[in-house]
């Protein structure tokens, strides 16, 4: 993955967890929908590893943070 990927990344990643302590969760939820297709495309382009640790690890945080704030459809 590019630095400016990385950048983007971190910068709606940070964002995000920032929103949802503050309870903004329309808000964050775009963020980690963002985090998400990010993960995604790399996932596709074959990567394994993302700011040094498995793209695998990095999907289920964002994930597992999309479930803890309650942002799944019922």
């Amino acid at each position: 993955m590019n630095k400016q990927h990385i950048i983007f990344f971190t910068d709606k990643w940070e964002k995000a967890q920032y929103l949802i302590e503050e309870n903004k969760l329309e808000q964050a939820d775009e963020l980690l929908d963002w985090c998400l297709l990010i993960l995604a495309k790399a996932t596709l382009r074959g990567e394994k590893y993302f700011k040094g640790e498995s793209i695998n690890l990095w999907k289920t945080r964002v994930w597992t943070a999309i479930e803890n704030a309650g942002l799944l459809p019922e």
